[in-house]
């Protein structure tokens, strides 16, 4: 099974008079393994193009030998017929190595950037490769997105939004003693009475030789004695209440987040680029970051040097209390 990111550009190339110029789509993408190892390699990839997420009907098709180098790979597909309408959304399918990947991928017509073959006029314009997720941070946990950049971008933007979340509890009530105590009947003994070794016994008795000078040779008939019958009692006692709940109602929003990137507090160059704000939060859900405004697009390609390979964008909350921090990240190349 084989995986793959895509990194749609898509250019047409038309003639300002509309002629016979073809249609082209540039097209770039990431190829994985099973086990998400980038594959290097050349493959033979059969693109399709449909106008239906699944099934409908097939309007172009076309086989590439394609060079995949550490999984990225970059083909220029077309031509397209002239009568196919691009204003329309339509679905790619990929084969490679006779293996389908699924799902189809949607191109849409706002991807596409109209040039002149015979003009330089127009720029480029392409889908951006977007990061986006949320977690929840306080001053003990915070939120990190890693970003692996294949080459250096044109441009990256970020946008920010807050949420509240619940604080939990767990509360137990009161200091306690569980205590164990084992009690009896009495202090009590057990007796069992015999004045002479020369004798024999029965159920309720002994008997022996008197001898008249010898106080211990008489004929004696003692009971076995005992206390009689009773009862052994141990027993507990569970002093206190133990009793325990958990309670989350204790809503709170984002307040003074800062946003580190590579180890570097940003936060200030951040907030430059919005116009108004002196924090990210203030603790209300009146804030802008706390409403579905949020920030809106931040251009963040200058505030630092985005270098091919690894990069991290943490979201911290110094500050008690806390809130859930949901980000956009878009690299564009």
């Amino acid at each position: 099974m084989k995986k793959i990111l895509f990194v749609l550009t898509c250019l047409f190339y038309a003639n300002v008079c509309f002629s016979a110029v073809p249609f082209l789509i540039n097209y770039s993408g990431k190829l994985t393994d099973k086990n998400g190892n980038p594959i290097t390699g050349t493959k033979n990839i059969k693109f399709s193009m449909y106008d239906a997420e699944t099934l409908g009907t097939e309007k172009w098709t076309g086989t590439y030998s394609v060079v995949v180098t550490k999984g990225v790979f970059n083909v220029l597909l077309g031509p397209f017929p002239s009568d196919l309408d691009f204003n329309i959304n339509y679905w790619l399918e990929m084969v490679v190595d006779g293996e389908t990947l699924t799902p189809r991928q949607r191109i849409t017509s706002v991807a596409y950037a109209m040039r002149s073959e015979y003009s330089n006029r127009a720029e480029v314009v392409n889908t951006p490769m977007v990061y986006t997720g949320h977690g929840d941070i306080d001053s003990n946990v915070s939120e990190r997105c890693y970003i692996h950049l294949e080459k250096v971008p044109r441009t990256v933007k970020m946008c920010l939004w807050g949420e509240k979340f619940n604080t939990q509890f767990y509360t137990e009530l009161g200091a306690h003693t569980h205590s164990a105590s084992c009690g009896g009947a009495g202090g009590h003994n057990h007796l069992l009475l015999l004045d002479n070794t020369q004798t024999w016994y029965y159920p309720y008795g002994c008997i022996g030789i008197a001898n008249d000078t010898d106080s211990t040779r008489a004929w004696r008939d003692w009971a076995i004695q005992s206390v009689g019958d009773h009862i052994h009692s141990i027993s507990i006692d569970n002093f206190g209440n133990s009793a325990v709940f958990a309670q989350s109602n204790n809503k709170t929003y984002l307040n003074n987040m800062k946003v580190i990137i590579d180890g570097d507090d940003r936060t200030t160059t951040i907030l430059s680029k919005l116009s108004g704000w002196s924090n990210l939060g203030d603790g209300t859900g009146t804030h802008n970051i706390n409403t579905t405004k949020g920030t809106d697009v931040i251009d963040i390609t200058g505030i630092m040097t985005w270098s091919v390979g690894q990069h991290y964008i943490e979201y911290q909350h110094p500050l008690s209390g806390g809130g859930r921090v949901r980000y956009n990240i878009y690299v564009y190349y």
